[in-house]
């Protein structure tokens, strides 16, 4: 559980950044000086985060402690479904609590990590994030700032914040959706 702690508190720590620019995007000033600062800011963030996670090497020793707890969740429901098979009946719920509490431990911590991302590069309006409030506001700015804008827009679309391992590619909820899905399906059959 320690390693789902520092999960945890480094995930506070980007989730803080990525609020800052929250904030600043959301009430923007109309002059070109703000956008070019908020692309600044933007990039220090994504570097911060690079540095926390991969740099660190925290993601891919995250990314084999994920891997330790899915196989655990899968040897806990193994042991739970042979109890059942045996018997007829479910005479301990003890390796069921483990595993369910495994597999959401897994499932909790892609979410997070894949969370970040949204927060920073997601399209939809529900997310609110930074680059969905940056578009938001085209259209709004002097004409003065309209490049600057949009070279803001383009460097959030193109240096997206994310999780990335040794071995994996920058998680994103278009990632780790189906991951979820899949693991939900195979995760019976496993057992």
């Amino acid at each position: 559980l320690s390693c789902f702690t520092v999960l945890l508190a480094l995930y506070k720590v980007s989730i803080n950044r990525i609020a800052g620019l929250l904030d600043r995007v959301s009430n923007p000033m109309t002059s070109a000086r703000f956008w070019n600062d908020a692309t600044s800011a933007y990039l220090a963030t994504t570097d911060a985060i690079d540095s926390l996670w991969r740099r660190s090497g925290y993601s891919t020793a995250g990314a084999f402690f994920l891997a330790f707890e899915f196989f655990s969740a899968a040897c806990y429901g193994a042991i739970g479904f042979a109890d059942w098979s045996g018997s007829g009946r479910i005479s301990t719920w003890r390796p069921w609590c483990w595993a369910i509490k495994h597999f959401l431990l897994v499932c909790l911590s892609l979410y997070l990590v894949a969370d970040m991302h949204s927060k920073c590069c997601s399209n939809r309006k529900a997310k609110h994030s930074v680059v969905y409030l940056a578009r938001k506001h085209l259209g709004r700015m002097g004409p003065g700032c309209i490049q600057e804008h949009l070279a803001f827009i383009q460097c959030v679309e193109s240096v997206p914040v994310g999780v990335e391992s040794a071995f994996l590619p920058a998680l994103t909820m278009a990632f780790v959706a189906p991951v979820i899905r899949i693991a939900f399906v195979v995760a019976p059959l496993v057992v």
